[in-house]
């Protein structure tokens, strides 16, 4: 079983809210200052985001700061 976390269920809120499912690509890496392997890790829960990127995240997914930690 999938265990979700703060940036996950950001994420999957986010999507709820636009309907749509989203693919991340470069321009997504690009704004939110995160490498591809470094979000991935983030989303499962391995690491954990520092401030730019909890700030960056925010912004993206339209959520406040608290909801991601």
């Amino acid at each position: 079983m999938h265990t979700q976390t703060p940036i996950s269920r950001a994420v999957e809120g986010f999507e709820k809210r636009i309907g749509l499912s989203i693919k991340f690509d470069g321009r997504f890496y690009n704004r939110t200052g995160i490498n591809q392997k470094r979000w991935g890790m983030l989303m499962a829960g391995k690491l954990k985001p520092n401030s730019d990127e909890l700030r960056n995240i925010s912004e993206v997914f339209q959520v406040p700061v608290v909801d991601l930690i």
